[in-house]
């Protein structure tokens, strides 16, 4: 997705409110596929120098599946209330 605008406004710090409208539009996010994250996931978990250079903490800090799935429901709940 790119982005070819974004408004600003008081409460984040900007002087007024208004629109900025950037010269060479940002790229914001893009959509991977299901495939690369499966076999991404699966190296991270099967090749142990990886897991080791990624360490123990940080794989299960932001890897593991109850905390992902926490995660999912909070952002569902805000995506929900706006």
């Amino acid at each position: 997705m790119e982005l070819k605008a974004e408004c600003v406004y008081e409460h984040l710090s900007f002087n007024t409110d208004h629109k900025i409208i950037f010269g060479k539009p940002k790229v914001f996010t893009y959509r991977g596929a299901i495939t690369n994250l499966v076999d991404y996931t699966g190296q991270f978990l099967t090749d142990d120098k990886l897991f080791r250079i990624m360490g123990r903490v940080h794989a299960e800090k932001n890897f593991y599946c109850r905390q992902i799935a926490r995660q999912a429901r909070q952002w569902i709940k805000n995506q929900l209330n706006k």
